[in-house]
């Protein structure tokens, strides 16, 4: 709350009374239905993750809420030692129990670092709370459990016309796009466009862990956690009924993973996903379709959803699908996504491993007054981003300013350890400063023998290897005729990276064949000595 709010309230509570103090807290209102608490800015929403007391009142906003990163940084005021933004109610008691009406406005850019915490969102928990009208974009949260872009945990709430976007990551269970696990009530209306990763139990687009309805639903986020069982791209593990509903994202899990839904104890009516884009085949729950088919209408009209133009179905008007909005699939009426101007129209980001490196490559279709491009890594199971290269300090990443050519770009990671697991997100800078987060990829850097250094060689070279597991391991070397002139390593080693140095001796100049094997892993380079 800035220091003209409060002696504004000083000024207030001496004229007029205490009630009077109270209602100044905010931007106005008492905080009842017909006189809500209102809230216009950063300061407003200050007060009210600070003031528990509040949480079972009614609130509207009034205006778009936009945060910098200096907030969340030392001397801002949602630094909190570094934890960022205080989620609104907590797993005690103090949960959220009030109405929000968002209005329709959009809170930009909010940080929340509490990877030891649960309930972890927006909302943190709440009780028998009715919020709606609200869009949260560009998120970037970390928890524990129960990790959601709007809530981390509702209980008996009910949530319309509500999206959520950016990227959030979790190092226990129940992460969800919009909500990370809900009980009872209700979900409608509502769409998430949320990246997800590390996590472990029960992970989904929208939710992670369900037990309440969801009607007229979707999300297009992708969700790439290797280690997680039960992930969905709409739900993780479900126990409600779904109707109307869709998931677009794509999907890594490493069991009961599926396009719409991972596991599934209910039913899931009309509700689809895309088979293409998912790259899963298979879901617990809904029927696949191609993306051509996720952007015909009669996929869905044939299923009896309520679209503007037709009457067949109803005449609520629900969903609308325009080839200009939300990438030609679906979008809610009354719930469009935001109009985010963006630099960059990306068509594709890869990562692939090539001996001691991984290969970062991605082409854009158009550019408006793009700088650049940032590359941050993070090992797989971590929940903070290192920025490893800039468009300020590589060439390679420099942006071409305002194109409607396509342009592919490609970045090499030298400092790596083999047989580690990877996590790369992309962003790309406009000329105001804005950030723009691309996604990210996952990539195991290969096991086995990477190339020798130096090769050819003279007199010694170094020889780098990797091993997935925990084997009795053999590296040996042969010479063309296929005879064994040195073994090199014969010893039970254990999972990681290894090296050695390699100096013949008696040897005469000519092609060697290094030779690794250990348990299912075999693996042969060719290598020259020059004497």
């Amino acid at each position: 709350m800035t220091d003209m709010k409060k002696n504004l309230c000083g000024v207030f509570a001496v004229l007029f009374g205490f009630s009077i103090l109270v209602a100044g807290t905010y931007s106005g209102g008492s905080g009842t239905e017909v006189n809500p608490y209102l809230i216009s800015d950063k300061d407003d929403l200050l007060e009210l993750c600070s003031t528990n007391g509040d949480w079972d009142m009614y609130f509207s906003q009034t205006a778009d809420i936009t945060f910098s990163e200096a907030d969340f940084q030392s001397g801002g005021d949602f630094y909190n030692s570094g934890s960022g933004f205080s989620p609104i109610g907590n797993p005690s008691v103090d949960h959220f129990s009030g109405t929000y009406d968002g209005n329709n406005h959009v809170v930009d850019g909010l940080i929340i670092n509490r990877s030891s915490e649960d309930y972890i969102g927006f909302f943190g928990r709440t009780s028998f709370a009715k919020i709606n009208n609200l869009n949260l974009i560009n998120i970037d949260f970390s928890g524990k459990s129960c990790v959601g872009g709007l809530c981390g945990n509702s209980d008996y709430s009910i949530m319309e016309y509500c999206s959520s976007s950016g990227e959030i990551s979790g190092e226990g269970f129940y992460l969800g796009g919009l909500v990370g696990m809900t009980s009872k009530d209700s979900i409608n209306y509502c769409f998430s466009n949320v990246n997800i990763s590390s996590s472990l139990v029960r992970v989904g687009g929208l939710v992670g862990d369900n037990n309440c309805n969801i009607n007229n639903c979707y999300s297009r986020g992708d969700i790439i956690i290797p280690n997680c069982v039960y992930t969905g791209g709409l739900i993780g593990r479900n126990y409600s009924g779904i109707t109307n509903c869709y998931s677009t994202g794509k999907i890594v899990a490493s069991s009961n993973g599926g396009g719409l839904i991972g596991k599934n104890g209910s039913t899931a009516d009309n509700s689809f996903w895309d088979t293409e884009t998912s790259e899963m085949s298979s879901s617990d729950g809904g029927t696949g379709k191609t993306s051509v088919e996720m952007k015909t209408l009669s996929t869905f009209i044939n299923a009896g959803w309520d679209f503007s133009g037709e009457t067949a179905n109803g005449s609520d008007d629900i969903w609308s699908i325009s080839p200009e909005i939300n990438d030609g699939y679906p979008y809610l009426v009354d719930n469009q996504p935001p109009e985010l101007p963006t630099p960059v129209i990306l068509t594709s980001f890869r990562a692939e491993s090539i001996d001691e490196m991984v290969e970062l490559t991605w082409i854009t279709e158009s550019e408006v007054e793009n700088l650049g491009f940032i590359i941050e890594k993070r090992m797989s199971g971590e929940s903070d981003w290192i920025k490893i290269s800039c468009f300020n300090e590589d060439l390679v990443l420099r942006g071409a300013g305002t194109t409607t050519e396509t342009h592919s770009y490609c970045f090499e990671d030298h400092d790596i350890k083999i047989g580690t697991s990877y996590e790369y997100r992309l962003s790309d800078v406009d000329y105001d400063g804005n950030i723009y987060h691309r996604g990210f990829l996952t990539v195991m850097t290969e096991c086995g023998l990477c190339k020798a250094c130096p090769n050819p060689f003279n007199p010694s070279t170094t020889l780098h290897y990797a091993l997935p597991e925990a084997f009795q391991t053999s590296l040996k070397v042969y010479d063309i005729n296929g005879r064994i002139v040195e073994t090199l390593v014969d010893d039970y080693q254990l999972k990681g990276s290894y090296e050695i140095s390699w100096q013949p001796e008696d040897l005469g100049t000519g092609v060697y064949f290094i030779h690794l094997r250990s348990g299912d892993l075999c693996d042969v380079k060719k290598i020259v000595y020059l004497k």
